[in-house]
């Protein structure tokens, strides 16, 4: 079939193949990477979010679904009006899709926030993790949270959101929940791919399920390949540019301090990710040095019966 005309889009955040369908994302800068970058998407999609806060567009052999985590970090005031509403809609998007497989057998979802990463299950306050000093002073970084917890700019922010400081929500806590209403729907209905931002490094894990009570941010992998995997696959690329980098040990002490158990591969250095649906059964996952754009890590999930995963 003739691939439907793309939207011209920057060739730093996509770029399309004439012989098989392939998205390149510029990770925390990317296309279709946070809420609010693509308005008309929740009027036109598949299934019609009404809103640009969270919506699917189906491209390619790709069914794409965006998410807004933001809720979960304390730092939009809309609450579980809004987690409900997108969860109820995620659930009729992904049974949809699920019906038009045999056209997209791809299903890949993504948001700003990782579910599962190295540095997920910090003690930090959640609404420092979404502000622009985290940008340039890494997500889990203990001096500038402390500090920025203490600002007048802070305090005002929380005292707008209806916390009365100090705010209790950590950076753990927030993950959490984000596993504990997201991960039973991917795995459900079968989401391939899981794509996240906001850390700046970029983080590639095992196939794997989430960890023990003390740290279900600490994902268990279930296998050491990605030969049909019965779970989400997730990874985390957002270093396409950002203000500054993040490390892995900015959470230590603690129980993901440099790794989690499912980490494969990883890097600090400013790079880009690039998702290739080659075809029915095989979608390949590569990411780029920004510096010379030279490939640093290449892997492919194989995965020939797609639908809900059996566990």
């Amino acid at each position: 079939a003739k691939m439907p005309k793309m939207p011209e889009l920057p060739k730093c955040q996509n770029e399309w193949s004439n012989t098989w369908f392939s998205i390149f994302l510029t990770t925390a800068l990317g296309y279709l990477l946070s809420a609010g970058l693509h308005h008309g998407a929740g009027v036109h999609g598949p299934v019609p979010s009404g809103t640009s806060r969270y919506f699917s567009v189906d491209y390619g052999r790709v069914h794409l679904v965006a998410l807004d985590l933001n809720v979960y970090y304390g730092d939009d005031p809309c609450g579980e009006p809004c987690k409900t509403a997108q969860l109820e809609w995620l659930k009729q998007d992904l049974a949809a899709a699920n019906q038009n497989r045999g056209e997209r057998p791809w299903v890949v979802a993504f948001s700003h926030f990782p579910l599962f990463c190295t540095g997920c299950q910090s003690a930090q306050y959640a609404t420092y993790y979404e502000s622009a000093e985290a940008e340039k002073s890494g997500n889990a970084n203990k001096t500038a949270a402390t500090a920025w917890g203490k600002s007048p700019a802070h305090l005002k922010k929380l005292h707008e959101l209806g916390f009365k400081p100090p705010s209790n929500l950590t950076v753990g806590a927030g993950s959490d929940a984000t596993i504990a209403d997201f991960q039973p729907i991917f795995l459900q209905y079968g989401v391939d791919l899981y794509v996240a931002g906001h850390w700046h490094y970029y983080e590639s894990l095992y196939p794997a399920t989430e960890g023990p009570a003390s740290c279900r941010t600490c994902a268990v992998p279930t296998q050491q390949d990605f030969n049909s995997p019965n779970v989400t696959v997730h990874v985390t690329s957002g270093n396409g540019g950002p203000p500054g980098k993040d490390s892995f040990t900015e959470d230590c002490p603690g129980p993901d301090c440099g790794s989690i158990p499912a980490t494969r591969k990883q890097t600090t250095e400013f790079s880009y990710g690039r998702i290739i649906a080659h075809n029915t059964t095989h979608l390949t996952f590569q990411q780029f040095f920004n510096s010379n754009g030279s490939l640093f890590d290449s892997w492919t999930i194989y995965q020939s019966k797609h639908g809900p995963f059996s566990n």
